[in-house]
């Protein structure tokens, strides 16, 4: 569907609405997840300017799905939902692990750099100018994924949240300076405040990971 969906068909949102109801359907198959990210993060990077408000109004449900997808060590068991392979789950004949990936991913990319990079791509267009629940969430993602970026805390998880902390900024940049070539009116277009307030939520996090990667080098003593 993401491949073959006019993305700016009349309605196209209504296929927004009924793949986060669908989402649930299927649960630790990382495919799945993949292609409903895939879906999602395209359809809202060409309605958002028209459907914002909308999609601001799916923020919770979607935020719950990126928290399973960057897959936490969370609570005393410690359990992840994915295998520590990265794949989805596992069969005596192969099946479904590596079944539909390849109609999605790129280049070397594994899938969970993948859904990673297209959560943050799905987050980015879901902010709203001015602020709004979708800047409310993202904070609280970023206070929460704080600890796991710690110098001296590292895992499975170090580079998924590296690269989702990448994403985030890469694709903020491509949507301010997309706007700004397009010559939107100021009420729908990133502000110099809103662009002040994502620098402020993603500085103090990226600063940490660049301590932790020169730690991991030997480059600190």
């Amino acid at each position: 569907m993401s491949i073959l969906i006019n993305r700016r068909e009349e309605g196209i949102f209504e296929i927004a609405l009924e793949a986060v109801a669908m989402w649930d359907w299927i649960v630790a198959y990382m495919d799945w997840d993949m292609h409903w990210i895939n879906l999602l993060s395209s359809v809202c990077k060409h309605t958002y300017l028209e459907e914002g408000e909308r999609w601001e109004q799916l923020s919770r449900e979607i935020f719950v799905r990126v928290l399973h997808v960057i897959d936490l060590p969370v609570g005393a068991s410690r359990v992840h939902i994915y295998d520590s392979r990265e794949g989805s789950l596992p069969a005596g004949d192969g099946y479904p692990r590596f079944s539909l990936s390849i109609f999605v991913t790129k280049g070397s990319n594994s899938r969970i750099v993948h859904n990673v990079r297209k959560c943050a791509k799905l987050i980015v267009y879901m902010l709203r100018p001015g602020g709004g629940l979708t800047w409310q969430l993202l904070g609280r993602l970023m206070k929460s994924i704080e600890s796991f970026l710690h110098p001296s805390n590292h895992g499975y998880w170090t580079h998924r949240l590296s690269d989702i902390l990448c994403a985030l900024c890469q694709v903020f940049y491509f949507r301010v300076m997309a706007e700004r070539e397009r010559e939107l009116e100021p009420s729908k277009q990133m502000s110099k405040a809103d662009i002040t307030a994502f620098t402020e939520m993603m500085v103090p996090l990226a600063l940490q990971v660049r301590l932790k990667k020169r730690l991991s080098h030997g480059l600190i003593y």
